[in-house]
């Protein structure tokens, strides 16, 4: 019986070495993309909330290849959020955000965060989803946060007094279901 485990997880790590070698292949090829930006940016939040959850919890996966997949996605979203555009006909004293619709992506990882820990039992704690999906969460809630405010001050301008500009844009925020406070990911 021990000789069939190690026969598997054999098997599973190849397996799993080459899934994670074809994302990163598919991942590249996205960038290629006239829309590739924001097609890269939700393919690598859905490898990081729905895809690596799976694989992780699979006998046999690499541990340590779970955590350089992790953390390369981490930063390739970073570096996505952190890109500026500046409006084209728009006012130019405003910065506007790349649109991502990250208050969509916020609820579809909410909703994985949500969901009970599935880490084999053979990984360390350090290991369970949760904590690198907060990480993930509050990344994309701060840019909701911004998008948010930018389409606010796009549809209203300066036509409204700065109070009723903070009560839209604290409505707009409700109903997308991204909390008030940007700093913090754990807000339901």
């Amino acid at each position: 019986m021990p000789k069939m485990l190690d026969d598997a997880r054999k098997h599973s790590h190849h397996f799993n070495s080459l899934l994670l070698e074809k994302l990163d292949r598919l991942r590249q090829e996205l960038r290629n993309l006239p829309s590739g930006v924001h097609d890269e940016l939700h393919f690598n939040v859905f490898l990081q909330a729905h895809v690596l959850p799976i694989c992780r919890s699979i006998v046999g996966v690499n541990p340590e290849d779970w955590r350089m997949m992790t953390q390369e996605l981490d930063s390739s979203i970073s570096a996505t959020l952190s890109r500026q555009q500046t409006p084209q006909d728009g006012i130019p004293q405003i910065k506007y955000p790349n649109y991502f619709n990250c208050a969509a992506l916020r609820r579809d990882v909410w909703s994985v965060y949500q969901k009970p820990c599935t880490a084999a039992l053979d990984y360390p704690s350090s290991a369970c989803f949760h904590l690198h999906i907060l990480g993930l969460l509050e990344k994309l809630q701060k840019q909701a946060h911004k998008e948010i405010r930018a389409n606010v001050l796009l549809v209203v301008g300066s036509r409204l007094p700065a109070e009723l500009v903070e009560v839209l844009y604290e409505a707009a925020l409700e109903l997308e279901e991204v909390p008030l406070n940007p700093e913090g990911a754990r807000g339901d």
